[in-house]
């Protein structure tokens, strides 16, 4: 088996794919997408001699769109998954990408997700969410926002990579496959695994309460009076855009601004906290786990407060103080603070150190 032989890289998912084939095209050059679903793969080789050259079952796109060494196939919609993976002793896929057009239908993806991660062996896993810029109000570009974010703690789970794409936008990500030397990994993940899965099943609660003291309890414990003022600040009046009909909505985005952003620890802290788990499995790509992570951990907050109550600030400070105490609403916002710290965190760090770890033990397992 070659296996460092991975250039193929496999486009899968919802037909939202085809918008991105047809970026790929020479020139002049349209997919037929009615064909496509029906019987037709294209796949896409690199040339700088730009032609199409078509048959009864495949479209063979020579293009210089595609860098060299890559070769991307969208094969048929409905395709078995067993099979566009089972030839990998003549063909070695280096990475299958699942797109997914927005609003992201959470059953299906999360149907072709775990089937994918079944079925693709040692290959590179990628989901895209197509987010197509639109002209829209307010509270559509918000609802947006929820669902992507929402698509992020959903999957993120599963230790796939996932970004977000729209029509024309850079594509190198796309074609980058990670680091092939899988014999090499294979050696040094064996003796790594065991450390790895010792410590996400023995040291995890230990080591997270660890965590909670460096930030709940440093930041948001009355035992640390002057950061704990500091969080009491976002709730004053004067904090608030002017007239506002979402308070609750307001206080969110100070709090991810403030704890967090790029100028807070917090991130950098959850992000150490779950690479000490995984980082002997990731040697070659630390940086993009870490930015991964602190992605994951954003959207995480942003799904736990998805459901909140609409409550408008009133006109006066006075006012907008009793309708904080009519709604016991810093009690009601803290409690869900301390949910997503104590609770829903902890639960997606091990939930994706586990994944991890799965994924690379299934990779030891396989067969050179």
């Amino acid at each position: 088996m070659n296996i460092s032989c991975n250039n193929f890289i496999i486009c899968l998912g919802d037909d939202v794919r085809y918008r991105f084939a047809q970026e790929l095209m020479p020139e002049g050059h349209l997919i037929d997408s009615n064909s496509l679903r029906i019987n037709v793969s294209y796949i896409f080789i690199h040339s700088e001699l730009e032609n199409v050259i078509t048959d009864e079952k495949k479209v063979l796109v020579y293009t210089s769109k595609v860098p060299e060494g890559r070769i991307v196939e969208f094969p048929v919609s409905g395709i078995d998954l067993k099979s566009a993976f089972a030839d990998q002793e003549s063909i070695r896929i280096g990475k299958a990408v699942i797109f997914a057009d927005f609003p992201y239908k959470k059953e299906n993806l999360r149907y072709l997700i775990e089937k994918t991660v079944g079925s693709a062996k040692n290959a590179d896993i990628d989901v895209i969410l197509y987010n197509e810029k639109r002209r829209a109000g307010y509270t559509d570009i918000e609802r947006s926002e929820r669902i992507i974010a929402e698509a992020y703690s959903e999957f993120g789970s599963y230790g796939v990579e996932i970004y977000e794409y729209s029509a024309g936008t850079d594509k190198s990500e796309f074609f980058t496959v990670r680091p092939d030397n899988f014999r090499y990994l294979k050696r040094k993940y064996r003796k790594e695994l065991k450390g790895a899965r010792y410590r996400v099943e023995n040291r995890f609660d230990i080591h997270f309460k660890t965590f909670l003291e460096r930030t709940y309890e440093h930041y948001f414990s009355i035992n640390n009076p002057t950061e704990f003022s500091r969080y009491l600040k976002m709730f004053e009046f004067s904090s608030l855009p002017i007239d506002t009909d979402d308070i609750i909505g307001s206080f969110i985005l100070d709090f991810k601004d403030m704890y967090l952003g790029s100028e807070s620890d917090i991130p950098g802290e959850i992000s150490d906290f779950y690479l000490d788990y995984i980082s002997e499995l990731l040697s070659f790509r630390l940086d993009e786990e870490s930015d991964m992570i602190k992605k994951y951990a954003v959207a995480l907050f942003d799904k736990v407060f998805a459901e909140h109550k609409m409550l408008a600030s009133g006109k006066t400070e006075l006012e907008y103080k009793e309708i904080l105490n009519r709604n016991n609403v810093i009690t009601e916002f803290t409690i869900v603070v301390d949910d997503y710290f104590h609770r829903q965190l902890p639960n997606l760090l091990h939930s994706m150190a586990v994944a991890k770890i799965k994924s690379v033990q299934k990779m030891i397992e396989n067969k050179e």
